[in-house]
């Protein structure tokens, strides 16, 4: 019998979030590289999980229907904690935005995200449809990250080459 790739495996799992989200009535975005993906319309490579965005306001409902429907929660620190389903990752951040203030991750307030780096607009890839951020945003993150030190990764090159397409491409 044949197994499901990983990739097959993200997607089913992002279906299902998917249907989750639409069941209480709250949207996400895909951050990382499946954005990317989402929004060139193609597979581009393997990924190790799904990154995803999602209110800070949705939290408990958010967690409540995620343990309900099998996902295993991963405490990782005080800021984060991840899910697991049939051996996929799944990363929430949850944005907050304080009145009058700049939107930003919850617990990390220096990392100031842009007003409109939350596209309302869904896109689809292989049958399956989400909400991803602008590009402008994905290009930040990937040079903030770059700004605090993590390791140069080929991945992360070839990823902000793709952004800087795609935000001349919608110029």
């Amino acid at each position: 019998m044949p197994t499901l790739s990983q990739t097959e495996k993200q997607l089913d799992i992002l279906r299902e979030i998917g249907d989750l989200f639409e069941e209480i009535g709250e949207p996400f975005w895909l951050r990382g590289g499946w954005a990317i993906d989402f929004r060139i319309g193609r597979v581009l490579r393997e990924h190790d999980d799904l990154d995803l965005v999602a209110r800070l306001s949705a939290e408990q409902t958010i967690v409540g229907r995620l343990e309900a429907a099998g996902f295993e929660s991963l405490f990782i620190n005080e800021k984060q904690t991840d899910y697991r389903k049939n051996g996929v990752d799944v990363q929430i951040l949850y944005l907050t935005h304080n009145e009058g203030g700049p939107l930003t991750p919850h617990g990390i307030p220096e990392w100031v995200w842009m007003p409109d780096c939350l596209d309302p607009r869904a896109h689809e890839l292989n049958g399956v449809r989400a909400r991803v951020l602008t590009p402008q945003q994905l290009l930040a993150e990937k040079l903030d990250y770059e700004r605090i030190g993590r390791p140069k990764r080929e991945k992360d090159t070839v990823s902000k080459k793709l952004l800087r397409q795609l935000i001349n491409q919608e110029r």
